[in-house]
């Protein structure tokens, strides 16, 4: 049972690719939107394209497989 979680938590994470490690998806998620939200708040998106590219990204990752 151990190896199935293992393997399927590997699945999800993200790979970082000049240093080969892996970071878990939750970890991954939380620095992609900190990053757009400090973008926004320094001024280097302007607020309506930080929403279109966080829709986008919302709806790509919901998006339906079949």
């Amino acid at each position: 049972m151990a190896m199935s979680a293992e393997r399927d938590r590997s699945r999800t994470d993200y790979e970082v690719p000049l240093v080969h490690m892996r970071v878990p998806q939750r970890v991954g998620n939380t620095a992609f939107w900190l990053g757009v939200a400090g973008a926004v708040a320094a001024g280097a998106v302007e607020l309506p394209v930080a929403a279109l590219v966080a829709a986008g990204v919302v709806v790509m990752r919901h998006r339906s497989t079949s």
